[in-house]
């Protein structure tokens, strides 16, 4: 192996840390926005809980037609903003489940390089090892055959 393909590992391994970093933020950026529709969910739900109580009250007392279906008009339409919302919440958890996929596969490959990496250095170090111990071996035969006696 030679000492230009480390470069190429670094490289690739780089590539795949800035992959898995990107993934991460954006599975970050969906959860926040599961989150929100979450939120807005629930809102909606006290919102229409507290409606329909207040419209409940109201019934229960004298009151005028327009009044009763000011209310209900209003309950009609938190129940039209939840069905969005319900709506946005699924597809925000679609993205979230979409965005842990795209996580595992950028750190398994990052993971998958990284390694490569590491064997690419260790069949290097090798390498360098087994040259080093052929050049030492050579030395030490070249001096042996300086200091033996001439032969006959």
């Amino acid at each position: 192996m030679n000492t230009r393909s480390i470069p190429a590992w670094n490289t690739l391994t780089a590539k795949s840390g800035r992959e898995l970093k990107r993934a991460q933020s954006l599975l970050s950026a969906a959860n926040a926005r599961a989150s929100q529709a979450q939120l807005r969910m629930t809102k909606l739900d006290n919102l229409l809980v507290e409606y329909a109580s207040s419209l409940n009250d109201m019934l229960s007392k004298p009151h005028s037609t327009q009044e009763a279906g000011n209310f209900r008009q209003f309950i009609v339409q938190l129940q039209f903003l939840k069905q969005r919302a319900d709506i946005d919440l699924h597809k925000a958890e679609l993205d979230v489940t979409e965005a842990k996929s795209e996580v595992i596969v950028a750190d398994q490959e990052n993971l998958k390089l990284s390694r490569l990496l590491g064997r690419a250095k260790t069949e290097l170090e090798n390498q360098r090892i087994g040259i080093e111990t052929k050049e030492a071996e050579s030395q030490s035969i070249i001096q042996f055959n300086l200091k033996a006696p001439p032969s006959l």
